[in-house]
């Protein structure tokens, strides 16, 4: 298991945390969502000397408002200075998500294309220097406010609380992912508070639940709506606008009749099927 720590997380015992997570993943820094200020987080050093001390595996995350690729990059080296002075492990993560419940943030009025391009650049200077870039954001936030199939090629770290009960409820759509953040309500030894916690896909196992297999997936044809339908355009590489409408449909047949399936446009277990591998 992974957690994510902040200012807002209060660590008592690095030891028993030591013992119960396999990595920490520490908030560096965020920008202002009124002005482009970038502000450190103010208990990222401890945290990270804590780590380094200890030998826990450390990536870092930063809070973005960057609003275009300048302040990416900027925040992009910000991060890599960070990680150069404690010796990171894991990736190193963009923040994507809303600046608060308003919506009245600096970034929070770009459009997809313009909110991808600062993603990829952020990402793509990272791996510049010869980490691994990744991209946080919520499972919808990657459907709706990115593109998906932009970004998907860095390390995904993707975000689906359920119920939030602590334990994994809830189960990720998207094609490929790295990481998944499934609460922010998870009590670690060591901790004060409850924290967010993540694990890799390989990790999940839903005992009581049937497996996940490519039959269960809906049956589309023109006029379907909903992420289903998202995640499908995804596939086909159509707007992933969650409607299926006469694009999605030509979309649909060119990537059946690129696959010798049967052309008729209408997406079944042997469309499904041959898609998810084909990502």
């Amino acid at each position: 298991m992974i957690i994510d720590l902040s200012e807002n997380n209060v660590v008592i015992n690095w030891d028993e945390v030591k013992k119960n997570v396999a990595g920490v993943i520490l908030r560096c820094a965020y920008r202002g969502y009124r002005y482009s200020t970038i502000k450190r987080d103010p208990r990222f050093d401890e945290y990270a000397n804590a780590c380094k001390n200890r030998n826990i595996p450390l990536g870092i995350y930063f809070m973005s408002q960057a609003i275009n690729e300048q302040e990416a990059i900027e925040e992009a080296l910000y991060t890599l200075e960070a990680a150069q002075l404690y010796n990171t492990e894991l990736p190193l993560f963009i923040d994507s998500e809303w600046s608060h419940n308003t919506h009245d943030g600096r970034a929070d009025n770009l459009t997809r294309g313009q909110r991808t391009a600062v993603v990829k650049a952020f990402c793509n200077k990272i791996n510049e220097f010869g980490y691994v870039g990744g991209v946080y954001a919520c499972e919808s936030w990657f459907t709706e406010h990115l593109i998906y199939n932009d970004v998907k090629d860095f390390y995904v770290w993707v975000a689906d609380y359920g119920k939030n009960t602590g334990e994994v409820v809830s189960s990720i759509q998207l094609p490929k992912y790295d990481l998944f953040q499934f609460t922010s309500n998870r009590s670690v030894p060591g901790i004060r508070n409850r924290v967010d916690a993540s694990i890799y896909p390989d990790e999940i196992i839903e005992p009581d639940k049937p497996e996940r297999t490519i039959t269960n997936m809906p049956v589309l044809r023109k006029g379907a709506k909903g992420k289903t339908v998202q995640i499908w355009q995804i596939i086909c590489d159509a707007e992933p606008d969650g409607d299926f409408g006469p694009i999605t449909l030509q979309r649909t047949k060119d990537f059946q009749k690129l696959h010798n399936i049967e052309v008729d446009g209408v997406v079944g277990p042997i469309s499904w099927n041959t898609g998810i591998n084909s990502i």
